[in-house]
């Protein structure tokens, strides 16, 4: 193991403890379930969210390279990491939410600006919400299984659906395979339509659970893995958590050291 990989290692585990200690100290006495459309970021999350955008500029990433281009990326890795399925947004709403956010996210974020954020949340609160209660209605009728369908399992990679219509076809198709998988263990499509209601009204459920403090520890997360995947672009040494680890133990590097040597 070399000294930058137990740095690095030494740096994850204490960004996390540090990070936990703040949304979950910090934040949870002001952080309660709230509907969606009641969902602002709080005071806090602003200031930790500024502070996180200035160290990062500070010691890793120069203000001009907080750009549209990382924009973009950080667009990308939000909107993946709330619907990594591609079941609730269409081609349409990401489109829509790169044309209003290109430009100015990561400006926004340096600011402690977290509307965005909060913004692109509750566009997905409410398709998540239309997918549930249209997959509800498809339980209402025992679909056909007669019909020479397929279903694509692993969408982390599966084109946008175009439109709502494309979604409603999607959601059909996986509404038959949920149900086949009950139903082939030899239960009625009757205790097959009972386990998927209760299951569907459960996502709500747990929807409605979701605090600012959720929001915002997604939308931060998708911030450092988008610096991460950056960084590892870069160079396997040269990244963040280098620069942060030295100032954090007041580590400096002996100038007469010769550079490390990777593969």
């Amino acid at each position: 193991m070399t000294f930058s990989s137990v740095k690095n290692s030494l740096f994850k585990i204490l960004t996390l403890s540090v990070f936990l200690c703040a949304s979950g100290l910090a934040l949870a006495a002001t952080s309660s379930p709230s509907s969606s459309s009641k969902l602002q970021p709080e005071s806090r999350q602003v200031f930790i969210a500024r502070r996180v955008a200035q160290i990062s500029q500070r010691h890793h990433y120069p203000p001009e390279k907080l750009d549209a281009s990382f924009s973009r990326d950080l667009l990308k890795e939000y909107i993946d990491t709330l619907d990594p399925g591609h079941f609730y947004f269409t081609r349409k709403d990401v489109d829509s939410i790169h044309k209003k956010y290109d430009d100015a996210l990561a400006a926004d974020l340096r600011n402690g600006n977290l509307e965005p954020a909060f913004d692109i949340y509750k566009l997905y609160n409410e398709r998540v919400r239309q997918r549930i209660h249209y997959a509800l209605h498809l339980l209402e009728k025992e679909p056909s299984f007669k019909e020479d369908d397929s279903y694509r399992f692993s969408r982390r990679h599966a084109p946008w659906a175009a439109d709502s219509q494309s979604l409603d076809k999607l959601w059909r198709e996986r509404v038959k395979n949920d149900a086949l998988v009950i139903l082939l263990t030899g239960k009625s499509w009757k205790d097959a339509a009972s386990t998927l209601r209760k299951r569907y009204s459960r996502a709500l459920k747990n929807l409605k659970q979701t605090t600012s403090n959720d929001v915002f520890t997604t939308y931060m997360n998708a911030f450092t893995q988008t610096q991460d995947h950056l960084v590892r672009e870069k160079s396997p040494v040269d990244n963040l958590a280098d620069a942060l680890f030295n100032r954090i133990f007041d580590l400096h590097p002996d100038p007469d050291q010769k550079p490390m040597q990777t593969r």
